[in-house]
């Protein structure tokens, strides 16, 4: 509340000055003076000098003046042309330090920190210290935007966002934050524990569209609240999402454990629709009495009261479709195989037809998240290029009568156009933004406004943990992993006792035999690639190049070899010999390796069937036709770990840990009580 209350001070005084043409250059903590508490805006003598100077043409060579800490990337490039927006963003770089401590961009030397002005964004304040109000952490956000233009217009308008959502809900650790665990690694493509569920926020879609949207003061009130889902609480991760909100609002849908659920915000609990088990991607129908889904692949549905799930086509489904169920009884949805383009359906069952086409092109290889707009006559999706990854992502409206397509944002994924006429569409970062546009002349008509961080989000494919009504109230998953991730080492309580190396972007952590080096699949801008880190420095070694999609990497007993899966395929690769991988084996469907037994005879591993999800085998690496099924049922079964003498194998089946003997399999026997996942043994086997 102090930080708040000071900033809006000076953004007063700030404004005053701004209206008299005097922009200040150079505020900090060190010019902000407090006198009986009363926050006094000090030292315009750089103001003075350049207008002593005669107006601008003491920055017409490119000069940059300022406190580099402070600056606005205009002042920190030389711009000829500052105006208050610069000071806007200095006022927001005072904030940010009041509430983290820390100003948004450090570095040990002037250049460094200029460097990053200009080019790195910083993490959002709800990620360093997580008791901040989320609505003040984006209006920090919004003011500290590289560009002047999509900054606040004055310091006025700085203050009134500030201070307009007072009252509202203060949030404990979000997922995404320093202080979780979830934000150390992700396993791609497989379920997340979820202590924290989902949030709600209601109204407006927030403070900020609601400004965009001229609505009234009493209609931008934004309410928020946590909905507790049904334990064990484990939810899918991003790539898949099992989250959707009816037309009007008053309905959720989410997937706990593989099961879909259905809650209306006016109740209590959310009533579990039977036969829905391995279900994703839910969307409601148009006038909110249906829930279409993706359950073995196939587009289903089912009503919202219950009752039979009817299949609505044979075709394969990709589980990054995202269906969207129209208001003229349309189905969209993306073919499995993914460079199949767009196509819809009838919601009663039919023949598809494909409404879009992918050229092939490197900047146009995939289809992904379709919405239909305008009675049928434009689809919204996301673009991706080969690589399927956000850096390449951006948002596109189609006419499908001419196939002419509109760019809404670059590096943007997941939107969706919602009636008070904006598109709402996640970044790389787990921050929603909305942008408004005009669906006549299908043109952005503004500026994009920051609605809500640390959400979370896929960097394959473009998805995004949210969904949004008609109206714009929204519900989101919290706990961002396409962020920076930092590595801890932690003693077996939980306390940390240690920083493993820079934040990176990262999953699949697994530590050598000897604990001296990491491997990891790193996410950089060229791509993601597999490195092995050294644990007592930090320093990191490239291990694949432009592989891409060689993942889950386990370590050899002797810490010479790695094994690792390619989607469809497994190799074993010697450490610093320089010579090309082998192949061990190719299978049908999708893989990830889990463990490699002591005597360095086998290898575990999980393979993802369509048709009843995820189950796990054994590899004998000597003898890769020794495939032995360990668990391959209905279930969805995974992350399988020998025990260190190698006599038993932990695995996850539908959110409980199990046992089995091994190589002489028998009965499983159920380890945990009440939910697990992810099962490690001790060093020596006796936990």
């Amino acid at each position: 509340d102090e930080a708040v209350r000071i900033t809006t001070e000076v953004s007063a005084a700030l404004s005053h000055a701004h209206r008299h043409h005097v922009i200040h250059r150079d505020i900090k903590p060190g010019n902000i003076l407090l006198s009986e508490g009363q926050a006094l805006v000090a030292d315009f003598g750089i103001a003075l000098a350049v207008t002593a100077a005669g107006g601008d043409r003491i920055t017409e060579t490119g000069l940059s003046l300022g406190t580099p800490e402070y600056m606005s990337p205009e002042q920190a490039t030389g711009d000829r042309e500052i105006d208050g927006r610069s000071d806007i963003y200095s006022l927001a770089c005072v904030l940010y330090e009041m509430l983290a401590g820390d100003p948004p961009h450090t570095g040990s030397t002037v250049q460094a920190v200029i460097a990053k002005v200009v080019t790195d964004h910083p993490r959002p304040i709800t990620e360093l210290r997580d008791t901040v109000p989320t609505h003040i952490s984006a209006v920090a956000s919004k003011a500290l935007a590289k560009l002047p233009a999509d900054r606040f217009a004055s310091g006025a308008e700085f203050a009134e966002y500030l201070t307009k959502n007072e009252g509202a809900v203060s949030y404990g650790a979000a997922l995404g934050s320093p202080e979780s665990p979830y934000a150390m690694a992700r396993l791609w493509y497989r379920p997340i524990p979820v202590a924290l569920a989902l949030l709600v926020l209601g109204a407006t879609m927030g403070w900020l569209v609601g400004r965009t949207a001229a609505t009234s003061p009493a209609s931008a009130y934004v309410t928020r609240f946590t909905i507790q889902v049904e334990g064990p609480h484990e939810m899918s991760d991003a790539e898949s999402p099992r989250l959707a909100m009816s037309p009007d609002g008053r309905r959720v849908a989410y997937g706990v454990l593989g099961k879909l659920y259905v809650r209306s915000l006016e109740g209590f609990e959310g009533r579990e629709l039977s036969g829905t088990q391995g279900s994703e991607n839910p969307f409601f129908s148009a006038d909110g009495m249906w829930l279409g889904f993706v359950q073995d692949g196939r587009l289903k549905k089912i009503s919202v009261e219950g009752g039979p799930v009817t299949t609505l086509m044979d075709e394969p489904v990709s589980f990054n479709s995202g269906p969207h169920w129209s208001e003229d009884g349309t189905i969209v949805f993306v073919k499995a195989g993914g460079k199949n383009g767009i196509w819809r359906v009838p919601a009663g069952g039919g023949v598809p037809e494909q409404i879009t086409v992918v050229s092939g092109r490197e900047e146009d290889e995939y289809h992904f998240w379709p919405q239909l707009l305008d009675a049928g006559r434009l689809v919204l999706y996301t673009m991706t290029g080969v690589d399927g990854q956000w850096e390449d992502a951006k948002i596109v409206v189609q006419e499908l009568g001419t196939g002419e397509r509109t760019t809404v944002r670059e590096n943007a994924t997941y939107g969706r156009y919602v009636s008070t006429g904006h598109i709402v569409y996640a970044d790389a970062m787990g921050t929603i933004l909305a942008v408004p546009f005009d669906l006549t002349r299908r043109t952005v008509t503004g500026a994009s406004v920051p609605v809500e961080s640390g959400v979370r989000t896929a960097r394959w494919g473009g998805a995004a943990s949210f969904a949004v009504s008609d109206g714009g109230t929204a519900v989101f998953v919290r706990g961002s992993n396409a962020a920076n991730h930092l590595l801890w080492w932690v003693d077996r309580g939980g306390m940390r006792f240690g920083q493993l190396g820079d934040p990176l972007t990262t999953e699949y952590v697994r530590l050598s035999p000897d604990g001296n080096r990491v491997a990891m699949w790193i996410h950089r801008p060229e791509g993601p690639d597999m490195w092995l880190v050294d644990a007592a420095t930090g320093e990191a070694d490239r291990f694949t190049f432009g592989a891409g999609w060689e993942w889950t990497p386990v370590w050899s007993p002797d810490g010479r070899r790695i094994a690792y899966a390619g989607e469809r395929e497994i190799f074993v690769e010697e450490i610093g010999a320089g010579s090309d991988p082998a192949r061990l084996r190719e299978r049908p469907h999708e893989m990830w390796l889990m463990s490699w037994s002591r005597d360095g005879r086998w290898l575990a591993f999980d393979e993802n069937h369509p048709g009843r999800m995820r189950d796990v085998y054994v590899l004998q690496v000597d003898s890769v036709e020794n495939l032995i099924p360990i668990a391959e049922t209905t279930a969805d079964e995974c992350c399988a770990r020998f025990s260190p003498d190698g006599r038993w194998l932990a695995y996850q089946a539908d959110g409980e840990v199990y046992v089995v003997s091994f190589p002489q399999l028998g009965a499983m026997r159920q380890i945990s009580v009440s939910g697990g996942v992810n099962p490690r043994w001790s060093s020596v086997g006796d936990e």
